[in-house]
Order: structure tokens, then C-alpha cells, then sequence
């Protein structure tokens, strides 16, 4: 075709390509080869349209035909920085791996950087998340614990324990599936009915950053994932971004109570004041009031065209504070939020960096019913949890301090009926009364907290109440939160009464 050494066959049609194309054009090695697309060109015998719009390809100064991962393997050789890198994948068992990543990345061409890229990259990053959430909290997903699975609504029954590694491992492949297939439509519902399932059985399952994932996850599912699709694309987008704005809107205003500003945040800073002058101490605690209206600050900032830049800036710099100050250079708790918080930052860019999308359009989408139902459950829903009406979990309420707590009390040996794996929890408080904390219990075994709702307090202390023979000396206190029509409240059940 000309004296070019290696001729490049592609899909000019793929964002992807063209860009790697593009890339061949502008480096030091343009002379060796000669880019060709084939929807402008004529294509040599042996190689057809069909092929081409699957698998890039390569005719070296031989004539000799290179495919898929090997014709990338043959561009690459061009290069000497790359030259070890072919060398290593040359062998036997990289080959092989090279080539499954190529035919990943071939069946995904169009969606990397193409209009659909964005959503291409929020399905990575909320699979990803949700996979690193699943293997971190295992135990959670698993009925042969201590702490008491808590059904959604009274079961007599459980899903057999001996089903529970088989289903655990099918989410983590369905997970793995959903990131590489290029229409992962029927595997997005396949994991949601597992999911759901997992959640009626046990109610502790559904985590703030499991619910925000599954959702999206459903989102995501609805999309034809056909790229040229730019409507539902920007439909779907829409939808993940309206999720994200009413996580901080409400999550901000969750912590607007005394417990957070006395207590909760002035723990969670602890390992910022440590490295901090005395002089900035009182600065840093006094922060913590304005720290609520910051963070529903950032969610309405990412409303607005104008103002989206600095929402943006924000939301990395809150959640860069939360994995310093809750991650392994502080406090080195709670490790099933620290993807969750990378998780945040990196959807923040993927769906607000550089958008242009209305406050119109990201409030309400005309006949779209499952972003009606979004509106309802992350929009409007959360305002009921200050009325107690709905679930603090399904507010965002994450660090805010202001939730239901419970334990158990145990008087006149009643500790000893308990089982050891339950025991080992028990706080000697004098020589008559032991105190089971329920919340420190399921975070130690479950690597998460309970979900913190009265109903599910009431069922674990039930479960363990079965154990004690004395039942009338045995008591579960919950401390409820405080509320608009319950300012101060702690309830005691004796276990006769739950």
C-alpha cells in the first residue's frame, strides 16, 4: 500500500481506537506504520468488514497477518520502552491472559470513550466498589454466625447455611460479569434478585453503600447500553447524579443534632488534632458545626451549573479527610467504608466533571417512572427519619451519632446460659450485672454496624433472650434517637416482653 513497514487495519467508528490510532499518528514511530480505517478504505484480500468491526489487525513487511492481542503485541514491538512488556507477554500464560483482557476491551470498544463512556466507567467503578464491599463485610452475607440474622418481615425459617458460600461466590462472579460483559442488562438483575433476597432474610445486609450500589446498579441496568443510544445514556447519567446529590443533601443534614457536634465529630477528628498545634484545636472542634451544612452544601452545589466546579472540590476534600482521619493512618475503623468513600469521589468526576446538565433535568425527567421512584426514595423519603417514619439507614445518616443504640443487661448469673461466641462480649459492670452491646457484637463479627432500628434490635435481643432461663432478669435497653416528636427517650423490654 505504501513503504510503510506494518499497515494498521481499524474500526474507525470506536472512540477507543481512534484515540490509539491517534496516538501512532503523533509518536516517534509514525514513519513505521500506516493507520487505515477500514470504512474509508479498501481493505486487502483476507480480511473482511466483519472481522475488523470485532478485532483491530495488523499486516507486518512480511505479509504476515497479525489479529487481536497479537497485532497490539506487533504495534508495541515498535517501541523500545515497550519492548519487555512483549517480551513478557509473549509467553506461554500471559499470552493468554493478554488475550481474554484484549477480547474484554474489544467487546467494550465503543462504550470506553465513546458518548457512552461515562456510564461505561460508573458500571466499573460501582461494580468494583460493590465487590470490595462484598469480600471486606463476608461474613455478613453468611447465616452460620453468632449475631442474629434479622429478617424484613417474621420468618420461622432461613436460607440453608450450606447454600451460603456457593450464593456468596455466584454475587462475586455476577459481579466480575457485570464489569466485563458489554450489555450486562440481564446480570444487573440477576445480582439484584439475589440481593434482595439476601436483604428479606437479613435486613443488616442492606448497608447505606450496598443500598446507594444496588440502586445505581439498577439504573445502569435499564440502559440498552447501545452507544450510539445518547438519550437513555443521558437519562440513566441523570438518574445516578440525582442518587449522589440527595446522599449528601440528607447526609448533611443527618448530622445537624448534638450527639455529632459533642461527640461523634470531635472523635472522628481526634487524629487531626493530634498532628496539629494546640493553638488550632478549638478552630478544628468548632468546625464541626458548620460541617452538616457543608456537606448538604456539596449536593445542592452539584445541582447547579456554576456551582458544580466547587461541589466537586469539596466532596474530594470531605471524603479525603474521612479516609485519613477513619483509615489506617487514623483511627483504623470501619474498612468497609473506605472503597465506599474512594467509590464517592470517583463517581463525583465521572458524573459532574464538565456537565452541563440543568437543574431541571436532574430534579425530574418527564414519564420516566423509575426516576420517579429514585425522587421518592432518596429525595423525599429521608425527610421522615427526623419524624422517625423512616429508616436512618435509608437517610444517609452515616457518622451523624444520632441513631437508635442498644445492649443487654444480665443480673443474677443469667451471662452464663450464653453460648461463647456471645459471651466473649459481655462488659463486667460489678459482680451482679454483665452488658452485652449489641452494636459493638454485630460490628466485631459482622465488620459493619447493625442495622440500627429499633424492629431489629428487638429480634437480636429476642434471639438471645432464648438462651437465658431466667427470663425476667435479663433486659434489653434501647436508647432511641432523638426525633421532632421524641426528643429523649430509652425504652426497657424485659425479655418476657419482646
Amino acid at each position: 500500500m505504501n513503504k510503510a513497514r506494518k499497515t494498521i487495519y481499524y474500526d474507525g467508528n470506536c472512540a477507543a481506537c481512534s484515540n490509539i490510532m491517534l496516538r501512532v499518528k503523533h509518536s516517534k514511530k509514525n514513519d513505521v506504520f500506516t493507520t487505515v480505517d477500514y470504512h474509508i478504505h479498501k481493505l486487502p484480500q483476507g480480511i473482511t468488514e466483519e472481522e475488523l468491526s470485532k478485532e483491530i489487525h495488523v499486516i507486518d513487511s512480511n505479509g504476515g497477518l497479525h489479529r487481536n492481542f497479537d497485532a497490539i503485541l506487533e504495534i508495541l514491538d515498535e517501541y523500545p520502552h515497550w519492548k519487555a512488556l512483549v517480551v513478557f507477554f509473549r509467553l506461554p500464560f500471559f499470552y493468554q491472559l493478554g488475550l481474554i483482557g484484549y477480547k474484554i476491551f474489544a467487546a467494550n470498544r465503543h462504550l470506553v470513550l465513546g458518548k457512552a463512556g461515562r456510564l461505561f466507567w460508573v458500571k466499573i467503578v460501582v461494580a468494583l466498589g460493590f465487590l470490595i464491599a462484598l469480600l471486606i463485610t463476608y461474613k455478613l452475607w453468611l447465616t452460620g454466625r453468632s449475631f442474629p440474622l434479622v429478617p424484613v418481615i417474621p420468618l420461622t425459617f432461613n436460607l440453608p447455611s450450606f447454600l451460603d458460600y456457593y450464593i456468596f461466590f455466584a454475587l462475586i462472579i455476577l459481579l466480575f460479569f457485570i464489569m466485563i460483559f458489554p450489555n450486562p442488562r440481564k446480570t444487573i438483575f440477576l445480582f439484584a434478585a439475589i440481593f434482595f433476597i439476601l436483604v428479606f432474610f437479613d435486613i443488616n445486609r442492606l448497608q447505606i453503600f450496598n443500598y446507594q450500589y444496588i440502586f445505581m446498579l439498577l439504573a445502569l441496568g435499564l440502559f440498552s447500553w447501545n452507544y450510539k443510544d445518547t438519550v437513555s445514556t443521558t437519562r440513566i447519567l441523570n438518574i445516578c447524579r440525582l442518587m449522589i446529590i440527595c446522599i449528601y443533601f440528607w447526609g448533611g443534614l443527618q448530622k445537624l443534632n448534638l450527639y455529632f457536634f459533642l461527640f461523634s465529630f470531635p472523635w472522628v477528628i481526634e487524629p487531626v488534632i493530634k498532628i496539629t498545634p494546640n493553638i488550632l484545636h478549638s478552630f478544628i472542634y468548632f468546625s464541626g458545626t458548620i460541617v452538616p451544612f457543608l456537606e448538604s452544601g456539596i449536593g445542592i452545589g452539584l445541582f447547579f451549573k456554576k456551582t458544580r466546579i466547587y461541589a466537586i472540590l469539596g466532596a474530594t476534600i470531605l471524603h479525603c479527610m474521612i479516609l485519613f482521619t477513619l483509615g489506617p493512618l487514623g483511627h483504623n475503623y470501619a474498612p468497609s467504608i473506605w472503597p465506599w468513600n474512594v467509590v464517592m469521589i470517583l463517581l463525583v468526576y465521572l458524573l459532574f466533571w464538565n456537565e452541563t446538565t440543568s437543574f431541571k433535568n436532574l430534579f425530574w425527567i418527564e414519564n420516566d417512572i423509575f426516576q420517579n421512584v429514585i425522587l421518592v426514595l432518596f429525595g423525599i423519603l429521608p425527610f421522615f427519619s427526623f419524624f422517625n417514619f423512616w429508616d436512618t439507614y435509608l437517610s444517609f445518616s452515616m457518622y451523624a451519632g444520632n441513631i437508635n443504640y442498644a445492649y443487654m443487661d444480665f443480673t443474677n448469673n443469667n451471662e452464663r446460659f450464653l453460648p461463647s461466641e456471645i459471651s466473649r462480649y459481655l462488659i463486667k459492670q460489678d459482680n451482679k450485672h454483665f452488658v452485652l452491646d449489641i452494636p459493638v457484637w454485630g460490628y466485631d463479627e459482622l465488620g459493619v454496624l447493625p442495622y440500627p432500628e429499633s424492629r431489629v434490635y428487638k429480634k437480636v435481643g429476642a434471639d438471645v433472650c432464648n438462651y437465658i432461663a431466667d427470663k425476667k432478669d435479663a433486659r434489653l435497653i434501647i436508647e432511641g434517637k432523638k426525633t421532632v416528636f421524641d426528643p429523649d427517650k430509652a425504652i426497657i423490654y424485659t425479655c418476657k416482653e419482646i
